[in-house]
């Protein structure tokens, strides 16, 4: 018996000597060419979408809108068309701790918690006037998106103004 594994183990690894093990990386190193191709195709779209970012937009700026008992400071915010906005809400309301945030116009809907700020990004494309509301108080403001050329004082024209019952 053990004659006959010792002339299995030869016969085994003499014939493992005489094999032609090879293997065909032709199919891979053209893979890896096409991969290389389109990396470099990436950088070089990835630098010009870069350059045109950084010479068309400014930096971000923030705004700040505090949710308060008495509603929103402040109520009514300017912005530019194609500037970016990094907005921050806070609640600070003590009476009502869970609060919604909706701005409609800009598909932003958050629920805010007392103490507690959310952040979310806006680039404005239309000038207008665009409404954020806190749908458990009533309390609502105005975006006023106005293009870089005109004044800031004409969307406002068409925002009603309210008058005192008595003077």
């Amino acid at each position: 018996m053990k004659s006959f594994v010792l002339f299995l183990l030869i016969c085994v690894f003499s014939v493992g000597g005489y094999a032609d093990w090879k293997i065909d990386f032709s199919r891979r190193q053209q893979d890896m060419v096409e991969l290389e191709k389109q990396k470099q195709v990436y950088e070089q779209e990835e630098k010009s979408v870069l350059d045109m970012v950084t010479d068309r937009q400014a930096p971000m700026q923030d705004l700040v809108i505090i949710n308060t008992e008495k509603g929103f400071y402040p109520d009514r915010i300017q912005v530019k068309r194609d500037q970016r906005y990094r907005v921050h809400v806070v609640n600070v309301n003590q009476d009502k701790k869970n609060l919604s945030f909706m701005l409609d116009a800009f598909s932003e809907h958050h629920g805010t918690y007392f103490g507690e700020q959310i952040v979310f990004e806006i680039e404005p494309r239309k000038e207008g006037l665009f409404d954020f509301q806190c749908p458990e108080t009533k309390a609502k403001g105005k975006f006023v998106v106005f293009t870089s050329d005109e004044a800031i004082e004409s969307p406002l024209e068409s925002v009603p103004i309210r008058r005192p019952a008595s003077r």
